[in-house]
């Protein structure tokens, strides 16, 4: 699964919905890859190592919406 980032000057910070629930918090934007199918199976490896609440499903990232983003709870 090649990662890609979007362009320079990235920001790799998300504030998302925590699963289940209405309050934000800052999400790290972990890997970026211009394929949501292979954004979604990086998605389900991290959910098997980290556990889903950790890890955030593929969005689109910040500054192109044609990559997308798989963000971690780093806390």
């Amino acid at each position: 699964m090649p990662q890609m980032l979007p362009r320079n000057n990235v920001n790799r910070w998300y504030r998302l919905p925590l699963p289940g629930d209405a309050q934000k918090a800052d999400w790290f934007a972990e890997r970026y890859f211009d394929s949501h199918s292979e954004a979604l199976a990086y998605w389900h490896q991290r959910c098997d190592e980290l556990g889903f609440n950790r890890v955030y499903p593929p969005r689109p990232s910040h500054e192109n919406q044609a990559v997308w983003a798989v963000c971690i709870e780093t806390e």
